[in-house]
């Protein structure tokens, strides 16, 4: 079995490293990027926090994975990820893809969501027509 605490500096270096951050430990030693902006681990955690996610490219892998996928995920998830060689990290021309199928599939949940709406509009108008002309029907017998 891995040793936990070396997987998890190994984690906490690699997503430091994706958000072009450098994080100072206790010890004085740095992780993650070399140029990267020097935050304390409280500082980090708070980066974390606040992070936007980061798109990668998956890998093929033995277990079944299938290469090609654009996924986008918090630094931590990636961080995995990469250390896993499940994913690597998207390129720009890869970013850009990703954010306009994202945008194109927003879209049409908007629509879908719009058009479901109308329906259930009409819908309920026309239980509402039903329900108002019963009462007129009762009295007609």
């Amino acid at each position: 079995m891995p040793d936990t605490k070396v997987y998890w500096s190994n984690v906490k270096s690699r997503t430091a490293e994706i958000m072009g951050i450098a994080i100072r430990l206790e010890d004085g030693s740095l992780l993650g990027a070399e140029n990267g902006r020097e935050m304390s681990q409280a500082q980090f955690k708070a980066a974390l926090a606040a992070a936007e996610p980061i798109i990668g490219y998956s890998l093929k892998t033995p277990d079944g994975g299938k290469e090609g996928r654009l996924v986008a995920m918090q630094p931590t998830e990636m961080a995995k990820a990469l250390l896993a060689q499940r994913f690597r990290l998207a390129t720009e021309q890869e970013i850009e893809r990703y954010k306009k199928e994202y945008a194109a599939a927003e879209k049409r949940a908007r629509e879908e969501a719009r058009r479901s709406q109308i329906k259930l509009a009409v819908s309920q108008q026309r239980v509402e027509v039903e329900e108002d002309a019963e009462p007129s029907a009762r009295a007609k017998k």
